[in-house]
């Protein structure tokens, strides 16, 4: 979080403002973690990718800092005043139909299948 902030500072200084690229970012690093394990599979010979584990708390960290700061104030700005309520419903909402429809696939679909569905998901 302190990163990201540091990071946005240093970007604002060059003309790269605007949440955008935030939210860009915070999605490219959920999007990796499933293309990393997909790519390069955690397995007895890899170690079952040791110290590099550490590689995917860092991007889900990065990734949740972005959805729980970033991505909620963009829905404050978007739904001020008295209709921030039903905003905030709203973002409920879209996470727990994304939470439902991954579960979901997952028990449906093959392994390999649910894997990369899920990655493009992720993406969109």
């Amino acid at each position: 979080s302190i990163a990201l902030g540091s990071v946005s500072n240093f970007l604002s200084k060059r003309g790269f403002s605007g949440q955008t690229w935030i939210l860009g970012f915070g999605g490219c690093c959920f999007a990796a973690i499933p293309f990393s394990v997909l790519s390069h599979r955690p397995t007895a010979d890899n170690q079952f990718w040791g110290p590099s584990l550490v590689l995917l708390y860092v991007l889900q960290g990065l990734g949740r800092s972005v959805y729980e700061g970033t991505n909620r104030a963009v829905f404050a700005e978007t739904f001020p005043g008295p209709l921030a309520a039903a905003g905030f419903a709203n973002c409920m909402m879209q996470a727990s139909l994304a939470f439902f429809t991954s579960f979901l696939l997952q028990s449906f679909l093959p392994l390999e299948s649910a894997a990369r569905v899920l990655s493009i998901a992720v993406i969109v």
